[in-house]
């Protein structure tokens, strides 16, 4: 015969539940008390997949989670036949899921009523709601760096860190009186709610950047933005003359066999669009060297320090060069690109040049350097500005088409020379080409100024941290210091489910009449 288990007292029930002092996270209100997660949560349940009467079902996966904004953003229909082992667990409305798998990554939702019939994975914690807590107040400080990072320092293993059941339940939650609790979402969601505003507003701010970028580049190159400028100008030499120069002082440099078997071998551009009067459609080629490559010969001692600059130096976003590093001439006079104060780097290799890898070569070290060899090198004729070159290459319109130029391997495409030899490039007059570069860098200066302060989501999580982080230490000035204290609440939790644990194990009563808290 089998022995009756022994009914715990109140008091040692609350040892259970309640947190020791040494291992509270911080100091709470006098009516609140440390408790553990697992004397407020109800047992999780199981949902069959199999047994739902249905062909198909929904299925909630880590990756059904917007872990941005701690949501299910992306539920699963499957047919029952093809039901992961992992689908086991029920959802309903009003639960929060927490999955135990890499918990840094925040995947957490609130279950709202369209999912209530869904089954979710066990990679989560199911937290139903009590008579003690709201759920709402739960989903909350789920979200906090607190809740994160005690379960990050109990997630054990290596390719798929996780939380073990038992370690979650005794995560330290703070508990204030249930009015309180309501009062803390209310407000929480308020000032959240005024962050999403005004995260939504930079998100669609964003998305214009690039099409901002995109027209001012466009009236660049097609002279729109310098039409005043030439009615003013208008005895400057024009782009024809100015390109006969060029090529007479290349075909010297040069001679004439290399420019003839090029000159034969090119068709004449197809203008993509007309130009201003005194411009004139060149090949990019025509006007820069690319790849010059390093002066023969060159001899310099064995530790003299050279600039160098991997492609991890170029900011893809500003389009500069972030850093300059120094090394002696011995370790990149072999096997690196060499480059000249003033030429154009432009990153060959995908993703680099998709992400906008292109700088001027400005502040070198004894005016010359070395980097890496997926740069190719642009440098300009005396007469053609750098600058002018450089917004050029760095348009969003190059970018395209040296894209669907690239060769090589996936994930190893590059952008060849030819393509940037033979590209068509609208060529102004000398001194336009100038006031064009000045244009374009005061302009765009200011859109990469306004990106720059949209692109501080940093400082919109802390926010959101230091709002989360108030709310559960009872400073956002909700709290009634004489309401009663949580932990009378906690008893009647306490004691109710300690009868329901001898009488009926299997009972749900602790989850109905508990959803009127959520």
């Amino acid at each position: 015969m089998s022995r009756k288990r022994k009914k715990k007292t109140l008091a040692e029930l609350l040892e259970e539940a309640l947190v020791p002092e040494e291992e509270q996270p911080y100091q709470v209100p006098d009516n609140w008390v440390w408790v553990r997660l697992g004397a407020l949560l109800p047992e999780m349940e199981t949902r069959d997949p199999t047994k739902l009467g249905t062909d198909f079902f929904t299925y909630i996966d880590v990756e059904s989670i917007d872990n941005k904004n701690q949501k299910v953003s992306s539920p699963k229909t499957l047919f029952v036949k093809n039901a992961p082992s992992r689908a086991k667990r029920a959802v309903h409305e009003g639960d929060v899921i927490i999955s135990l798998v890499r918990p840094y990554l925040k995947n957490i939702a609130y279950i709202g009523s369209d999912l209530k019939d869904a089954v979710a994975s066990t990679a989560f914690y199911v937290c139903g709601p009590s008579k003690a807590h709201c759920n709402k107040y739960l989903y909350y400080y789920s979200k906090s760096d607190v809740m994160t990072t005690y379960l990050n320092l109990r997630a054990k293993g290596h390719n798929s860190p996780s939380v073990r059941n038992s370690d979650f339940l005794n995560t330290p939650f703070p508990l204030p009186p249930l009015p309180e609790q309501k009062r803390i979402v209310d407000r929480v969601e308020s000032l959240l709610g005024k962050i999403n505003e005004a995260k939504e507003l930079i998100e669609e701010a964003k998305e214009t950047f690039e099409t901002r970028r995109a027209a001012i580049l466009a009236k660049a190159f097609r002279g729109e933005l310098t039409k005043k400028w030439r009615e003013q100008h208008p005895d400057i030499e024009p782009a024809d003359q100015l390109l006969e120069r060029i090529k007479a002082e290349k075909e010297k440099l040069e001679g004439t066999k290399r420019r003839r078997k090029q000159k034969n071998e090119l068709p004449p551009i197809d203008p993509p669009y007309e130009l201003p009067k005194g411009w004139k459609w060149v090949r990019l080629g025509d006007i820069t060297t690319i790849n010059p490559g390093k002066p023969k010969n060159m001899e310099l001692p064995q530790d003299h320090q050279c600039s160098f600059v991997p492609m991890a130096a170029i900011d893809g976003f500003k389009g500069i060069i972030s850093n300059i590093q120094q090394r002696r001439f011995d370790e990149v006079k072999n096997g690196y690109t060499y480059f000249e104060e003033n030429d154009i780097l432009f990153a060959k290799i995908t993703p680099c040049m998709e992400n906008g890898k292109v700088a001027l070569a400005k502040g070198l070290f004894n005016q010359f350097g070395f980097g890496t060899t997926e740069f190719h090198v642009i440098r300009c004729h005396p007469l053609i500005h750098p600058k002018y070159i450089y917004h050029l290459v760095r348009s969003d319109s190059f970018r395209k088409r040296a894209k669907a130029a690239m060769t090589g391997a996936v994930g190893q495409q590059r952008v060849p020379k030819n393509f940037l030899e033979t590209y068509p490039c609208p060529l102004p007059p000398f001194k336009e080409q100038k006031v064009i570069a000045d244009h374009l860098d005061a302009l765009l200066s200011y859109e990469y100024d306004f990106q720059t302060i949209l692109d501080r989501e940093d400082d919109i999580m802390t926010l959101t941290q230091s709002i989360l982080n108030k709310a559960f230490r009872g400073e956002l000035g909700t709290n009634d210091p004489e309401e009663e204290s949580a932990l009378e609440l906690l008893k009647e939790v306490l004691l109710e489910q300690a009868g329901e644990t001898i009488d009926n194990p299997k009972s749900k009563a602790n989850r109905q009449g508990s959803l009127l808290l959520v």
